[in-house]
Parts: structure tokens; C-alpha cells; sequence
């Protein structure tokens, strides 16, 4: 038995999958709750660390800026923001949950789901996703603040000897939630106006399958939640909505921050009559009509000039430089991670702001790493 990180790469280990089973039940009831504050964190040693100031959530000025799907197995109505629903297994709005036989007092750290998904859409950037969970807390009648780490990343083993590293993700902070309140909650996260998203694997090409990764926190992010759990559930169209195998890992045995592999990598396949496998409730909206803009020359060190990086008070950090009018330039930090594309302007200029920036700050573009202290 070996005890891993949650983020540690875990597929040296060559281990023979015996996968534990769940018994499952459904909620009926879908409560929709919006974050009050987004920001940006990484996964450092296993610990969510926020990489960026809070900022106040706002839902997007102009609408849902994402429609199309990258990956789904939330299956929303359509509508903005998307209600729960189902036209294939008659449940409507329901979701799976794990139960003891007695009640959803089953307490699950983080959940880690493979994907594959929709071709086209690998390497784009997610910013629009929504996502549902349990929340009991200690039991009916309290409450507890809320705070949930999204993350996605590469290269998931089907066999239960664990996945690869992941990309920066993103700390939703939802204040103080009703524990127990008789029903899952979920949320329609739209962040175009805070300038942030997830990033689409770029390996992920329709064939090869990646995950994503969903941590329940309290005490904005800096503790374990008292007792959560991801819904359960699963998209119907592999073109249309990508794909999802049946084992989960699930940080329950004990709860403790980490994985034990392969005692915490659990097969949810065949377990409810409809679907056939499901994973913890998401959905990434990244429209395949939109080609990825750093995919041309001007991501090329050749292609542009990167000038200045500067951090204003605010915590608004600012990139900018030179090149050819029309190209794309794209800006990484200091791990390799994408971050954003700028695109050049008639006057052979470009620019990039990222809001919610504190500390040292590292970018790479054009070929040249700049720093700037963000206060």
C-alpha cells in the first residue's frame, strides 16, 4: 500500500488494480449557489496554494461566453446558467450520491475522474465550467463557509497506479453554505470577466485520456471541509460531450489530503442502472469553433518581442512587447503552464492583463522570462 499526494504522479508503480465498488442512492434535489469570490492556486506538495488575490465574482457581461463542450458529465438543459437534467436515464434533475445504507454522511477529500475530450477542443482554455457536490458539514441545521479547488491535468493510468502533473487551476469561494441542506448544490461558474480559466489538456486529442480534480476546503481554502462529496454522474455522447472510464480515485480511506494507491481508486462502472459509468459531477465548456490562438507563428520566439512585465498596486500584472500584426503571442509562467494569448495589434504592439496577482510573478514569451513583484 503506498500513500501518494494528491498530485503526485503516481504511474511508476506498476500496481495491480483491485478496485473497491461503492453502494450508490439518488438526490432529488438540485440547489443552485454562484461563488462570491474566484482565484487563481496551484497544487504545491499536494496543498492548494493561491497564486493570486481573491476577487469578487460577477457573472459574465456578456452572457455565457462558452456554449460549446470540451468535456461533460454534469449534462446541463442548455439554458444560461444550466440546470441539471437527463434525456436518457429518466431521472430528470437527480444525481447518484454515495450512502452508508443510512444517510450521505460520507466524507470525500477530493475526487480525481479521467477524461477524454470532445477533438478539437485540446490545448483551449475552459472559462465557463460548473460543477455539483454534497454538502454535510456536521449535519442538518448548520453551515459551513465553502471553498472548492478545480483543477485539470495529464495523463491518467486506467489501471489504478495514478496520473501525472497538473495545470494551475482555480479556488472558488462560496461563503457560508447550509450543511445537510436536503439537497446537492451546484453552480455555473462564468469567469470572462475575471480573466481566468482552466486549461483543456493539450495531449488530450480525443484518444489519450487526462483528468480533472475537484478539492473540498473550508476556511478559504486553507482546511479541510468537515464532510463533502462530489455528485455522481456522466455525459451520453462521446463526440459531442467527451468521455469518461469507470475509476475514480476518492481521498476517503482515510481522508487525509492524499491517496493510497490502489486502496483509494475505486471503479465506478455498473454500479446504478443509468449510466453505466459515472464520475464527480463537471462540465468544461471550450467552444471547438474557436481555434487556439498560440497554436500559429506567433507563439514563435522568432514571431515577437516581449518588453515589460509591470504589477500595479491592484494586483493587475501587465505583459507587453512587439510583433507582427495579426500574430498571436502566447504567455506562460515560470512552470511552463499556458496562461493566455495576446494578440498583436495594427501597430505592431501587444498587450495582456491578469488581474488578481500577488507576489512573485514569472512569464515567458517571445523565447525571454521577465519577473515582476506583485504587491
Amino acid at each position: 500500500m503506498q500513500k501518494k499526494n494528491v498530485i503526485a504522479c503516481l504511474a511508476s508503480l506498476a500496481l495491480v488494480a483491485t478496485v473497491s465498488a461503492k453502494d450508490l442512492t439518488k438526490l432529488d434535489k438540485g440547489i443552485k449557489v454562484m461563488p462570491e469570490r474566484v482565484a487563481s492556486c496551484q497544487l504545491v506538495n499536494g496543498e492548494v496554494v493561491r497564486t493570486g488575490e481573491w476577487m469578487p465574482y460577477t457573472d459574465s457581461s456578456r452572457g455565457c461566453c462558452q456554449t460549446g463542450i470540451a468535456f461533460d458529465a454534469f449534462e446541463p438543459d442548455g439554458g444560461c446558467p444550466g440546470y441539471p437534467t437527463d434525456v436518457t436515464c429518466g431521472m430528470g434533475g437527480s444525481r447518484w450520491l454515495y450512502w452508508d445504507g443510512t444517510y450521505f454522511n460520507y466524507c470525500n477529500g477530493a475526487a480525481t475522474n479521467d477524461m477524454t475530450v470532445v477533438t478539437g477542443t485540446a490545448g483551449g482554455q475552459s472559462t465557463r465550467v460548473e460543477f455539483a457536490w454534497y454538502w454535510y458539514g456536521a449535519g442538518f441545521g448548520g453551515s459551513e463557509e465553502c471553498d472548492i479547488a478545480l483543477f485539470t491535468g495529464e495523463a491518467f493510468e486506467e489501471d489504478c497506479t495514478g496520473f501525472g502533473a497538473g495545470y494551475s487551476g482555480i479556488l472558488y469561494g462560496f461563503g457560508d453554505l447550509a450543511t445537510d441542506p436536503g439537497g446537492y448544490y451546484f453552480t455555473d461558474a462564468d469567469l470572462c470577466d475575471a480573466g481566468l480559466s482552466h486549461q483543456i489538456p493539450f495531449d488530450n486529442d480525443g484518444s489519450t485520456v487526462d483528468w480533472y480534480q475537484t478539492i473540498y476546503l473550508t476556511a478559504g481554502g486553507g482546511a479541510m471541509a468537515t464532510c463533502a462529496q462530489p455528485c455522481l454522474w456522466a455525459g451520453k455522447d462521446a463526440a459531442t460531450q467527451g468521455s469518461s472510464g469507470d475509476l475514480q480515485y476518492d481521498d476517503d480511506n482515510p481522508r487525509d489530503g492524499a491517496y493510497t494507491v490502489p486502496d483509494e481508486c475505486y471503479s465506478y462502472g455498473g454500479l446504478v442502472p443509468c449510466p453505466d459509468n459515472v464520475g464527480a459531477m463537471a462540465i468544461f465548456y471550450s467552444d471547438a469553433s474557436e481555434p487556439d490562438p498560440c497554436a500559429d507563428n506567433g507563439c514563435a520566439a522568432s514571431a515577437c518581442v516581449f518588453k515589460k512585465l509591470k504589477c500595479k498596486s491592484s494586483g493587475k500584472l501587465i505583459a507587453s512587447g512587439t510583433g507582427t500584426a495579426g500574430n498571436s503571442v502566447c504567455i506562460q509562467d515560470g512552470a511552463d503552464n499556458f496562461v493566455s494569448c495576446a494578440t498583436v495589434n495594427g501597430r505592431d504592439k501587444w498587450k495582456k492583463k491578469q488581474n488578481g496577482q500577488s507576489g512573485a510573478q514569472t512569464r515567458k514569451a517571445c523565447g525571454t522570462t521577465k519577473t515582476a513583484n506583485c504587491p
